[in-house]
């Protein structure tokens, strides 16, 4: 998960883009996406997420879609794709934001056709043009993962 920070005038908005591999659990996904959204929570009022989940949000009894769900309505966020996003049906590609959040239009698939999948398109209000924004890249790294015995041998190296 990347996301970066961009500041217009008085305002700022928290831009995070998703992808999980179907081979990474989705227990430990929604364990590092929940931190995520601590983060981003932390610094700006507009938060918009997008990206490949690979959770079938269009099922809506499956465990880990509950989960994912109360999860962002817990940080008062919500998704905001109603349409296939893959080939066989399923909604696996979400675009979410703040449930108050009036600067979205809907959002509309648009097939890329080198993919299984759509890529959704939301239109984000205008803001000023003539005021350039100030740009804070960060990376999310997964430090559950960090092995120090790795790290010390390639420090002495």
């Amino acid at each position: 998960m990347y996301y970066t920070k961009i500041c217009f005038n008085n305002s700022s908005f928290a831009f995070a883009q998703n992808y999980r591999p179907p081979s990474n659990p989705e227990a430990a996904f929604l364990s590092d996406f929940s931190d995520l959204l601590e983060i981003l929570s932390s610094f700006t009022s507009s938060v918009f997420i997008s990206g490949d989940f690979n959770i079938h949000v269009d099922r809506p009894s499956n465990f880990y879609t509950v989960k994912l769900l109360e999860l962002l309505h817990s940080f008062n966020l919500h998704q905001l794709v109603s349409f296939p996003t893959h080939v066989h049906g399923h909604t696996l590609d979400l675009f979410i934001c703040a449930q108050d959040s009036k600067l979205l239009s809907d959002c509309i698939p648009v097939s890329v056709g080198f993919s299984d999948q759509s890529a959704v398109l939301c239109r984000i209000a205008t803001v000023d043009p003539r005021v350039r924004p100030e740009k804070f890249p960060r990376s999310l790294r997964n430090f559950k993962l960090f092995n120090l015995v790795q790290f010390c041998k390639d420090v002495r190296s």
